[in-house]
């Protein structure tokens, strides 16, 4: 199992929508993403509601494949859980996922991404705060201080267990 690249200074957030909705300032988002050194590209997906699911199945599988293979993206985070990401697995092209690695972030639904990824794309993920209700609404300040060591390499396993 490969790391993926380590997340740079001044680089580019993807923000997707693999699960469910949930209404986003993008404003908000922007300048939270910018006040951390950081350009947050938003997919089209995140603003698509269909029933409980951020759009239909195609649209957030071809956000998912966009981020990662988009180059000036360097992380990926996931805008919520909730549910759908089960429905894209036999749909994604591991493939590309694999030749482009990136940090991908989330939890809840966002899990058997997570492994799916692992098994069949061969890097890991980092199961780590949703976007929309942990890091923009600063819930938990320690957590996103260690998600930016992880994401940056600052971190070894050992710190985290200590």
């Amino acid at each position: 199992m490969r790391l993926p690249p380590r997340l740079p200074d001044h680089g580019t957030i993807a923000l997707i929508a693999p699960a469910g909705p949930i209404e986003l300032d993008v404003e908000a988002a922007c300048a939270w993403a910018r006040a951390r050194g950081y350009t947050l590209r938003i997919y089209p997906g995140v603003a698509l509601v269909q029933g409980y699911l951020a759009g239909n199945d195609e649209a957030r599988l071809q956000d998912l494949h966009d981020a990662f293979s988009d180059p000036e993206v360097d992380a990926i985070f996931c805008l919520r859980g909730g549910y759908g990401t089960p429905r894209l697995l036999d749909k994604i092209d591991f493939a590309l996922l694999a030749q482009h690695p990136k940090p991908f972030v989330g939890y809840s639904d966002i899990t058997a991404l997570h492994l799916a990824i692992a098994r069949h794309a061969g890097f890991v993920t980092f199961h780590g705060p949703l976007f929309k209700s942990d890091l923009l609404t600063q819930k938990q300040a320690p957590t996103e201080s260690s998600l930016w060591q992880t994401l940056r390499g600052e971190l070894e396993a050992g710190d985290v267990l200590r």
